[in-house]
C-alpha cells in the first residue's frame, strides 16, 4: 500500500512539472541568420516533415521563422500552430504591420522516438492589407 501511494505520488509530481502542455519554445528568427529546427536532427531523417508553401513572398522583406514544439508525443498539433501563428501575429504587430505566412512545416505521425509535434512557421510582416490567406490574420 505505502509503495503504491509513494508511486503515485510521483508520477502526479511528474505530471504535473512536465505538463501536458505546450512547451513554451516559441522563438522568433531572422531566416538570413538561422537554421530551421528541422535541419540535421534525428527525427527528420527518421520521418521527414510536411511542407506546405503558401505563397512567394515577391517584396524582399525580411523573412522570419517561428519554431514551436510540444514536450511531449501526446500534444495534438492545432493548438501549437494556434501559438506559433499567434507569436507571428503579435511580432509583426508590434510593427504595426500585418503577418503572411510564407511556409509552414510540420512534423507528421507517428510520434515516436523524438518526433514530437513540432512546427515552423515562415513569415513576413506586411501592410495589414496585404496580408491574409492561411494562417494569416484576417
Amino acid at each position: 500500500m505505502r509503495k503504491t501511494l509513494i508511486l503515485s505520488v510521483i508520477i502526479l509530481t511528474v505530471a504535473v512539472i512536465s505538463g501536458c502542455g505546450i512547451r513554451s519554445t516559441l522563438t522568433i528568427q531572422k531566416v538570413s541568420e538561422s537554421n530551421s529546427h528541422f535541419e540535421g536532427v534525428l527525427y527528420g531523417k527518421l520521418y521527414g516533415g510536411e511542407l506546405k508553401v503558401f505563397d512567394v513572398d515577391q517584396t524582399g522583406s525580411e523573412q522570419y521563422r517561428v519554431f514551436y514544439q510540444a514536450p511531449t508525443a501526446f500534444n495534438p498539433m492545432r493548438p501549437l500552430r494556434y501559438e506559433a501563428e499567434q507569436r507571428a501575429i503579435e511580432f509583426c504587430s508590434r510593427q504595426g504591420k500585418g503577418m503572411k505566412a510564407l511556409s509552414e512545416l510540420a512534423t507528421v505521425p507517428p510520434y515516436i522516438l523524438g518526433n514530437d509535434p513540432r512546427i515552423e512557421i515562415i513569415f513576413i510582416c506586411t501592410d495589414k492589407q496585404a496580408a491574409g490567406g492561411p494562417l494569416n490574420q484576417p
